[in-house]
């Protein structure tokens, strides 16, 4: 589930020795929108499972979350009490696994980001998903990610190169050895909290651009360059952090190609200026100025910056403070600012807070109006 990009609540994750087993659980049970009981022959006869089907379905009959869906895993006996409920049958292998996600978030659209095996995204096949929910009847979209088992292939990697690296005879592999476990010790954590916080990034973008210009060809036009640009740019980073763990050469000699390129792709670009510099077509880095904006403090927005072209801003008004929604176009905004505000919180979110975006205490502001003013960095 982490690995298509849902937030999860795992017991066996989340507790630590000395926690509160039923205070934890029951906090857990109490912040989650649904509650997936995995029915084996096991799992029906384990008293814990049975209180937490208690808690949560005693939470559900009064109107509260989370929601119970049974997922039967194998053939078992169903537990009277949820005997009521229409179950989902998932195989032990997981191959049904992807199926769950439109169960769980029935009342959205879910728009399918299938990166290629390279991790980059394809716009024609995005903006064919978005143009159906246009014609859709929903009013909510969720994003769901294909990284083809990213998450694994690169812990793997890691572990074989560790493995490679300590047999070898290099006079450096202690400190090699350090390097790549200090980035790749922390990948259970990070990583799926990526793929999460992106996805939920990109649902609200897309949720945002179509709230402001409707449900019409117009609003395309900002939602594709927005979402493939805020891919690459928020793919760009991760590289950048996981190069130091994951060398070009043994990906390629593992079998993964692809991660190879990825990783060689990357330094393409000596700085993530350079990047922007790239999606805001302007040349060179040394064309783009900083600009810090200011967040409306009544709605929680939380302050930001990001780079645009020099060309594309008066510099004199903007040394004096400026409004973004008079100063900046809507297609520099979602094309260019808007990936650089998403993915800068991104950072914060995965390696410095490690929180879901559901927990954070401030709003990210995703269109000009949510800033009272801007100026040079």
């Amino acid at each position: 589930m982490r690995d298509q990009a849902v937030d999860v609540w795992f017991d066996r994750v989340e507790l630590r020795p000395g926690d509160s087993l039923l205070g934890e659980i029951g906090a857990g049970i109490e912040s989650a929108d649904f509650l997936l009981a995995l029915l084996t022959e096991k799992s029906v006869a384990s008293p814990w499972v049975q209180k937490e089907l208690t808690i949560a379905l005693n939470r559900e009959i009064s109107g509260k979350k989370p929601r119970v869906i049974p997922l039967v895993v194998e053939p078992c006996p169903v537990p009277t009490i949820v005997s009521d409920k229409l179950y989902l049958s998932i195989r032990s292998n997981q191959a049904d696994f992807p199926d769950l996600i439109p169960a769980l978030f029935r009342d959205s659209f879910i728009l399918d980001l299938p990166l290629s095996p390279e991790l980059t995204l394809n716009r024609e096949p995005l903006r064919s998903e978005l143009y159906e929910f246009t014609r859709s009847r929903f009013l909510s979209l969720q994003a769901r990610i294909d990284n083809h088992g990213f998450n694994e292939r690169v812990k793997e990697i890691c572990m074989r190169t560790v493995a490679e690296v300590t047999q070898g005879q290099d006079p450096h592999k202690e400190s090699v050895v350090r390097q790549i476990k200090g980035i790749s010790d922390d990948f259970d954590l990070h990583l799926p909290l990526f793929w999460t916080n992106l996805a939920g990034s990109l649902s609200v973008l897309c949720q945002v651009i179509f709230k402001k210009f409707g449900k019409n060809l117009a609003a395309l036009d900002f939602a594709v360059p927005g979402v493939a640009n805020t891919i690459g740019f928020a793919l760009y980073n991760l590289g950048r952090r996981l190069r130091s763990a994951i060398f070009s050469s043994f990906a390629e000699k593992f079998g993964e190609r692809e991660i190879a390129v990825w990783i060689s792709k990357i330094d393409q670009y000596a700085s993530p200026e350079e990047f922007v510099a790239r999606l805001a077509s302007s040349g060179s880095a040394e064309a783009m100025v900083d600009v810090e904006l200011v967040g409306d403090k009544q709605r929680r927005v939380t302050d930001t910056r990001f780079q645009l072209p020099s060309s594309e801003i008066d510099l004199q008004v903007l040394a004096f403070g400026a409004s973004p929604a008079t100063e900046i176009f809507d297609t520099t905004w979602y094309e260019v600012c808007v990936p650089q505000i998403i993915v800068r919180n991104l950072t914060w979110t995965v390696y410095g807070l490690g929180k879901p975006l559901h927990e954070l205490d401030y709003t990210l502001g995703l269109t000009p109006e949510d800033y009272t003013r801007m100026g040079l960095a």
